[in-house]
């Protein structure tokens, strides 16, 4: 389910990403608002169960959200259909002007961002039908995490990418697991 949810936002590109977040388990929901946001598509955060959360004190701050994510978040009840306006706003709003509601693109540490750069060359050098073809933050961060779904895909040999010179550092630095170096960044994030 997930490879072909994947599929559909990478190969279709659509215009805005609706993300139902539960608002009152948000740490565990944000990591799949930062995973989309690398797929450089305008998402809306739909808060969901914002009732439930405002009862158990949970406090929110809709605009710093919206201003380190640069992403709408609109607080939403959707059993109660509350927010469903404001949620089909926020959607005309980005519709009117999408390139200005693209996401932040998070900043994971400096030896992830330096093997992102390194990685970011040698794709936009050898392989540029790539770049037009897949998110390119998306496709570095999968490449890196040695996503064998996404190696398959995109059909260049693994030795060809000079993944080990780009993440050598990483390696030093971190161990060889880069994927669970990911998911920690996400967290943090």
């Amino acid at each position: 389910e997930e490879i072909i949810a994947r599929d559909y936002l990478v190969h279709e590109r659509p215009d805005v990403i609706i993300n139902v977040v539960d608002a009152t388990n948000l740490e565990r929901n944000l990591y799949l608002t930062v995973q989309l946001m690398e797929l450089d598509i305008p998402i809306v955060m739909a808060l969901n169960i914002y009732d439930e959360a405002k009862k158990k004190g949970y406090k929110f701050d809709i605009k710093e959200m919206e201003e380190m994510l640069n992403v709408k978040v609109v607080p939403t009840v959707a059993t109660k259909k509350k927010g469903l306006e404001d949620l089909m706003s926020a959607l005309l709003e980005i519709a009117e002007n999408p390139t200005s509601h693209l996401p932040k693109a998070l900043n994971y540490g400096e030896d992830i961002q330096e093997a992102l750069s390194k990685l970011k060359a040698e794709i936009v050098n050898k392989y540029p039908y790539l770049v037009e073809r897949y998110p390119l933050r998306w496709l570095l961060f999968k490449l890196m995490e040695g996503d064998e779904y996404v190696y398959r895909e995109i059909n260049v040999p693994i030795e060809e990418l000079n993944l080990d010179m780009v993440t050598s550092h990483i390696k030093k630095a971190h161990g060889s697991d880069i994927e669970s170096l990911m998911a920690d960044a996400r967290y943090a994030q």
